[in-house]
């Protein structure tokens, strides 16, 4: 009995041993279907509906963004000369010389002009409308032909006069270790003003110290911070309602745009904003030959049929013997880049440097102009120079920059010779 007993339990032992495996097989199936499918869920939300973070360009991002490239070859009237250097830019300038600047250029055969309050606190305004007045050569015809854009978003004002509830910009006061311009007043005082009101205001003191009637363009001009954008975007009393206004119903100027650094604030303000408010942006430092971050900008501004005016074209001065990138040192990669291009334009005929970036510049169909900086009679004269160098670019040398790497491979690159 005691044998056949320990038969019977032993073989009880085994079928409860095989039952426990077999449950627990089928829970941990189970549970490894389930795990499967919430893993395919996640992929395919990721996939088709969570959004995807906005950040900088990549390469792959601008594969995206491919722009039509011009259809025309660049002339003397795409140029925009820059007015910054009149008011001293970074060094005094004797206010003869500015003078002289805007003559030579004038006599060459430019007309395209571009200023603002914030240049030496309205010192670049003042000089260039002083050379106007007393440029010997000018006739009512001329008048007529020069296009002068000046910006708005600074009121200067004088020190005495600035009100408890002004924003002043304390970089642009002389003095302060931001100053650029050593010639600035120091009994005035630039107040940030991105309120329609404040655009007005802008405005009529530029025209008086140019000493004009009228000019064709306003650009709202650095907007590229909370405060100031959340002032002009205001539907009711801000900058971009008011530009527009003044354009369409009041016809005080004839073009309204943008003008700034970010790229990422001009899309917005364009997005944001009653369609056809602006007729196009100037961008700084977005489209040069050292990189194109303001590509999805120029896209959007293509695909709307606004125009791009392309500033910075040297990428800050670095590709015309400058050290500095984008407000400050050009760090190692920035100028191994440049040298490179140095290479490139030696290998290709002895080309230059600033002519190659002046033609990349224009290569988008969407940039209607570019802006050149020049602080004297010599820059202008090589201005025209690289221009007319344009023409005899080798086509081949983009196709040799994109497989060195200088440009990404679908990069729009001029083709128009």
């Amino acid at each position: 009995m005691p044998k056949e007993k320990g038969t019977q339990t032993t073989t009880s032992s085994s079928a409860g041993s095989f039952l426990r495996a077999f449950l627990f097989a089928i829970i941990l199936a189970s549970f490894a279907q389930q795990v499967v499918f919430v893993i395919f869920q996640r992929r395919e939300s990721s996939s088709t509906t969570r959004p995807r973070l906005k950040t900088k360009q990549s390469r792959r991002d601008i594969k995206m963004q491919i722009l039509q490239p011009r259809t025309s070859k660049v002339t003397q009237n795409e140029v925009i000369v820059g007015l910054s250097s009149l008011a001293g830019l970074y060094a005094k300038m004797e206010e003869k010389h500015a003078i002289d600047v805007v003559h030579c250029a004038l006599d060459l055969g430019f007309r395209n002009f571009d200023t603002a309050p914030h240049y030496g606190l309205g010192l670049s305004e003042e000089r260039f409308g002083k050379a106007l007045k007393s440029y010997p050569k000018m006739t009512e015809d001329l008048r007529e032909e020069i296009k002068i854009w000046t910006k708005v978003g600074r009121v200067i004002k004088d020190k005495n006069d600035v009100l408890k509830t002004d924003r002043v910009e304390e970089g642009n006061v002389l003095g302060h270790p931001d100053c650029v311009f050593p010639e600035n007043n120091p009994e005035s005082r630039p107040t940030l003003n991105y309120t329609g009101d404040g655009v007005a205001q802008s405005l009529t003191d530029s025209l008086e110290r140019i000493g004009v009637k009228h000019i064709f363009g306003i650009r709202v001009h650095d907007c590229e911070d909370e405060m100031r954008f959340e002032e002009a975007a205001n539907k009711d009393t801000g900058a971009f309602v008011r530009i527009k206004r003044m354009r369409d119903e009041e016809k005080v100027v004839e073009d309204v745009s943008l003008g700034g650094n970010d790229p990422m604030y001009s899309l917005r303000a364009i997005r944001e904003s009653a369609e056809n408010t602006f007729d196009g942006v100037m961008a700084a430092g977005s489209w040069n030959l050292i990189d194109q971050d303001g590509c999805e900008l120029y896209k959007e501004c293509e695909k709307r049929g606004m125009y791009i005016h392309n500033a910075g074209i040297y990428a800050s001065g670095l590709l015309v013997g400058g050290s500095t990138y984008k407000y400050g040192p050009a760090n190692e990669n920035v100028i191994a880049k440049k040298k490179a291009w140095e290479q490139l334009c030696e290998e290709f005929g002895n080309v230059s440097l600033p002519a190659v970036a002046m033609a990349f510049s224009a290569a988008p169909n969407v940039v209607k102009k570019f802006a050149v900086g020049v602080k004297s009679r010599f820059e202008v004269e090589k201005t025209l120079e690289w221009l007319n160098e344009i023409d005899n670019i080798d086509p081949k040398i983009w196709e040799e920059a994109k497989l060195r790497g200088l440009l990404s491979s679908d990069c729009t690159v001029p083709n128009v010779f």
